[in-house]
C-alpha cells in the first residue's frame, strides 16, 4: 500500500505524549518496527501521513523509523499496517469536546 510522508509538523496536537504514543492507543498495537517495507528499524515516529481514498485525500498517524520519515515522500508500507485517522480523540485527554473515535 502507497502513503505519502507529510513532512513537517501539522497544527493539531493532542494530550497524548507523542504521535506515536497516540497510534499505539488508538491502535491498540504496540509500535515495535518501522511501517515501510523491508525497513526494520525501531527509532520510531508518529508519521503523519495520508492516502487518497474514493478521490480524498485523508490523513493518518502510523509508526515510521525517522529515517524513512526525514527522506521518503512516498512510502510503500506493509498491507496490515492500522492507519489511525490524524484526529484527536477521547483517549487523549479528558477535555477534548467532540468524541470522535480513532
Amino acid at each position: 500500500m502507497k502513503i505519502i510522508n507529510l513532512f513537517g509538523v501539522l497544527e493539531k496536537s493532542c494530550g497524548c505524549v507523542s504521535w506515536l504514543a497516540h497510534w499505539e492507543k488508538c491502535s491498540g498495537l504496540r509500535a515495535d518496527f518501522c511501517a515501510a517495507k523491508n525497513c526494520r528499524n525501531r527509532d520510531l515516529v508518529g508519521a503523519h501521513v495520508k492516502r487518497a481514498i474514493n478521490g480524498e485525500d485523508i490523513h493518518y498517524i502510523i509508526p515510521l523509523c525517522k529515517k524513512q520519515h526525514a527522506i521518503s515522500p512516498e512510502i510503500d508500507i506493509y498491507e496490515g499496517t492500522r492507519l489511525i485517522v490524524y484526529e484527536t480523540t477521547e483517549l487523549c485527554e479528558k477535555t477534548v469536546k467532540h468524541k470522535i473515535q480513532c
